[in-house]
């Protein structure tokens, strides 16, 4: 079953990491919410990790876009190794528009550089 490791940076960004090829469903991504609530108290920048593709549910969709999911993220990275990843979360922040500042990112170093911006 997948899963995702979460753990927080020094200077307080929660980094999800997703591991190669995952299918993100709304479990696995309320799973990955449960073990963020456990190390933080309100919101903070996270970044989402993603090796490889990914593919996601709609309801995942629906789920990291809600007011739920944005009681512990102030704003979103994902960084991702392939175009289409890209691709995929444009479409997922257009059809599902979540309520804090989201941008994807080709390497950890930048997406960093632009959450510390959200501390």
């Amino acid at each position: 079953m997948p899963t995702s490791h979460i753990t927080l940076t020094s200077d307080g960004i929660v980094v999800s990491d997703f591991g190669r090829f995952p299918l993100l469903t709304k479990e696995l991504l309320e799973k990955s919410f449960a073990r963020r609530r456990k190390i933080i108290s309100g919101p903070r920048p996270v970044l989402v990790v993603i090796g490889g593709a990914f593919s996601a549910t709609p309801a995942a969709h629906r789920f990291a876009a809600s007011n739920n999911y944005g009681e512990l993220t102030s704003a979103l990275a994902m960084v991702g190794e392939y175009a289409v990843c890209k691709e995929l979360f444009s479409l997922f922040t257009h059809l599902d528009k979540p309520p804090f500042p989201c941008r994807y990112f080709d390497h950890v170093d930048p997406a960093l550089k632009w959450l510390r911006t959200f501390l």
